[in-house]
């Protein structure tokens, strides 16, 4: 049919004998969904089922199968009667005893296989009736208590997750993600049949031929990948595939849960509670293992220790400790990772355990690093990190952490065992293969791989605790193109944690440090000066990279800036439009020009209000009196405390994608529109009755003297409402802005007339609208005194005066309206 799909890959040959699931007889499950499993299948005869050969009759009657599915095993079979093996003694099932003499009484007895035995209840060979309060397999063990029941008894809790990483750095994430879990209870558990599930909407049901079983009190990992080859080396009892996968940066989960929905455990790890660090399982305290505790993201934990030569974890074993040593004095492992007192990470800033001041923020800072060494197997193996002491004392380093974070955070504990001051003004190096280092007699730390630096944009950041001392952000715009060579902090810029944040004092090393593979850099050595380029303060280009542009840059005061003004620290030049000290205001609304002359010779005042009542201009913002937003309270401007009405523009050039309509809030206080609901009615003119022929419900917000933006989509700046081009006419028609807490926008249908009183009544009665505000504007058309009057208007305001087209009509009083060019989303007045 030409469809793309060929045989049985095409939906049409679903039933077609030939691209039917094929039954495997010994699995225990109806392949071919025809509802009959293993020997019971027609398809299994003379094939190997799950404990024998399946036939039609049975014939094998020794061999402790139900050979032809009937639930009768052997000589309980009527096929076996005449069987040689049946001849002898048989075991009667009900009857307490071994009567057949195989040692093997009652249930035990595979020949006794559903039937009933003592005391009445069915004898199974394995127990599958879990609820039946009857050994049904003659073990010894009832219901719940049998390992065989264990899947159908498990409950929520039975199984806890216990730790799982989500960036793996050896193995790849398709391969090396996994999750482990503790078995709670006192039995064993075949994992076969249960959910695995991760957000958003992962699902993964374990399935295999043989028990997927979890010994009690036993630890077990599920994971992407079983081969240790490619996972990381990590034991994996159960493979799930690509079908479950974590996100490394965003918020993510991980579950088990029966086939019946019943949740057995799930942990949310949101990035605020759960930051991820790349190649650092996330392990839960050993001392909270349940399904309750490991909801609370403070009793989890970064893993402590390697499974892998970049990858930290305990995958299958119990998690060491999440609590730290606390007394670092009494020469006991309080916290049980093996590392007493002193020479516990924890520990390293112990006032008996440390010879130097703890680092504060900015009294180290990252003043050198190897970003792209060009050489290098894997490639971060060259890369290095410089760190400075600015401060006037020495500084403990022991104790340190160090991240790098893009695209990863990476992190590393920076433990050296013993106190490591750092001497005030002296330098320190961390780096990545030790091995590469062994010339160097300075103070040295390798991170191993658990740095990896970013060639194009990288932070780097020192922490102490939770507390960061320093971080140092580059870019593609930092001097890091040339391979082989560090970028280095210049000697000549002011040595803190804010001079190092700028570009514009870093530069490409110079001296040669390793002869061999001529590498260049000032490893734990005084860095070189970098020559700063000088500021062109009219091209728009930020010269000296400081991050500074023409005049906001200090370099270029008293110089012509690239439009043309005058650059200064702080405006003084208040009247040519410019903003000279580019702060982001111009002339008299800057505060710096207070009482200094403004455009057209007016003073600015910056700060004071419009006087009402007076004929100057007394804000200095061009608006007179009622003209001026100050005044819009005034009783003698006439604004009412109410929504207004504000611009209106019907017409524009060719086809019309740029109508709009404007209401202002000058209630004194935000309107919320969810529960005050107002509604812009769009009145047909010059027909009878002058009826609504579109209806536009105000949402969101809006506060005092803001403007409520509704037209069409290519209106600029973008409306909160819109609607289709070319729907509001031309004129003469009208504009009603109504009230009505308890409409929706149906109750004011296409068609109806709402009258010319102040309110009128909907939804048959019983909700009524009150009218708040009307337009009835035209494009040169007569006047309709039925439109006037529904919308509570004494003159139609004509928009095409002088061109409708590019024109609007703009409400300048509670009465008054001009028209001019449109303003959409700027006040009328200010």
């Amino acid at each position: 049919d030409d469809d793309g799909d060929v045989d049985c890959a095409d939906a049409d040959c679903v039933a077609a004998t030939n691209c039917l699931p094929v039954e495997d007889c010994d699995d225990g499950i109806d392949n071919d969904g025809d509802l009959a499993i293993d020997c019971a299948d027609s398809d299994c005869l003379g094939q190997q089922g799950a404990g024998g050969l399946c036939q039609a009759t049975e014939t094998a009657c020794a061999d402790e199968f139900d050979n032809d599915a009937d639930g009768a095993v052997d000589c309980t079979d009527d096929d076996c009667a005449a069987d040689a093996a049946c001849l002898g003694p048989v075991e009667l099932c009900a009857t307490v005893g071994d009567e057949d003499g195989d040692s093997l009484p009652d249930c035990q007895d595979p020949e006794c296989n559903n039937q009933t035995g003592p005391g009445g209840g069915t004898c199974q060979t394995t127990e599958t009736s879990c609820a039946d309060s009857y050994d049904n397999d003659g073990d010894g063990l009832t219901d719940c208590a049998d390992s065989n029941c264990a899947a159908e008894c498990i409950t929520a809790g039975s199984l806890v997750i216990t730790e799982f990483i989500r960036d793996p750095t050896v193995a790849s994430d398709a391969n090396g993600e996994w999750f482990e879990i503790y078995n709670t209870t006192a039995a064993a558990i075949d994992l076969r049949g249960l959910v695995i599930f991760s957000a958003p909407s992962q699902t993964h049901v374990i399935t295999a031929a043989n028990p997927v079983s979890i010994a009690a009190g036993a630890y077990m990992v599920l994971g992407s990948n079983a081969d240790p080859g490619v996972n990381g080396g990590v034991t994996v009892g159960y493979a799930y595939g690509s079908s479950i996968s974590f996100n490394n940066t965003s918020d993510d989960s991980v579950g088990i849960r029966t086939s019946g929905g019943t949740v057995i455990d799930q942990v949310l790890f949101p990035v605020a509670t759960f930051p991820g660090v790349a190649g650092k399982a996330t392990s839960l305290n050993p001392a909270n293992s349940t399904a309750v505790d490991n909801d609370n993201a403070a009793n989890w934990c970064n893993a402590r220790v390697k499974y892998n030569d970049s990858d930290w974890g305990t995958p299958g074993v119990a998690n060491p400790s999440c609590t730290v040593e606390t007394d670092c004095t009494n020469d006991i492992d309080d916290d049980g990772n093996g590392q007493i007192d002193c020479a516990d990470f924890a520990c390293a800033n112990a006032a008996t355990c440390s010879s130097a001041a703890i680092p504060t923020a900015g009294s180290l800072i990252v003043s050198e690093i190897m970003v792209n060494p060009g050489i290098g197997t894997p490639d971060y193996q060259y890369e290095w990190i410089e760190i400075k002491n600015v401060s006037a004392s020495a500084v403990e380093l022991n104790g340190l952490t160090l991240c790098s974070d893009t695209p990863s955070v990476y992190c590393s504990s920076i433990h050296f065992g013993v106190s490591t001051p750092l001497a005030a003004g002296a330098s320190a190096l961390f780096m990545s293969d030790a091995a590469l280092w062994t010339g160097f007699s300075g103070i040295k730390y390798s991170y191993g791989s658990d740095i990896r630096l970013d060639n194009t944009a990288e932070g780097v950041q020192i922490y102490h605790g939770t507390t960061l001392i320093d971080s140092v952000s580059y870019t593609a715009a930092w001097p890091i193109a040339t391979a082989g060579s560090s970028i280095q902090f210049s000697t000549s810029a002011t040595q803190d944690s804010t001079a190092n944040d700028a570009v514009a004092n870093w530069c490409l090393a110079i001296n040669e440090y390793d002869a061999v593979n001529h590498l260049l850099g000032t490893p734990g050595l005084a860095n070189g000066t970098c020559l700063v380029a000088t500021e062109i303060c009219n091209d728009g280009i930020d010269n000296d990279s400081d991050t500074i542009i023409d005049c906001a840059d200090t370099d270029c005061l008293g110089q012509t800036g690239s439009l043309g003004e005058v650059c200064e620290a702080t405006e003084t030049t208040c009247d040519d439009g410019f903003d000279n000290d580019r702060d982001g205001t111009t002339d008299c609304a800057d505060p710096n020009c207070a009482g200094l002359m403004g455009p057209g010779g007016v003073n600015c005042d910056a700060g004071t209000v419009e006087d009402c009542t007076t004929p100057e201009d007394d804000d200095g913002d061009t608006f007179v009196n009622c003209m001026d937003l100050d005044c819009a309270m005034h009783a003698s401007c006439g604004w009412l405390p109410q929504l207004y009405l504000w611009e209106s523009d019907a017409d524009t050039a060719g086809t019309d994608v740029a109508e709009f309509i404007e209401v202002i809030n000058m209630t004194g206080t935000t309107v919320d529109f969810a529960t005050q609901k107002y509604f812009i009615l769009m009145l047909n003119g010059n027909t009878t009755g002058e009826t609504i022929y579109r209806t536009v419900q105000l949402t969101g917000t809006l506060a005092d003297n803001a403007i409520f933006l509704a037209g069409n989509a290519g209106v600029v700046p973008a409306p909160t409402v819109t609607w289709p081009q070319e729907t509001l006419q031309n004129g003469q028609d009208g504009v009603l802005l109504v009230r009505c807490d308890d409409c929706a926008a149906a109750d004011l249908a296409t068609g109806l007339d709402v009258g010319t009183t102040a309110t009128f009544t909907v939804a048959g009665g019983t909700k009524t609208v009150t009218k708040i505000d009307g337009l009835a504007y035209d494009t040169n058309d007569p006047d309709d005194t039925d439109l006037m009057a529904r919308v509570g208007a004494t003159i139609q305001w004509n928009e095409g005066e002088v061109n409708s087209q590019t024109d609007s009509l703009r409400r300048i009083s509670h009465t008054s309206w001009v028209n001019g060019t449109p303003t959409p989303g700027v006040s009328n007045l200010q």
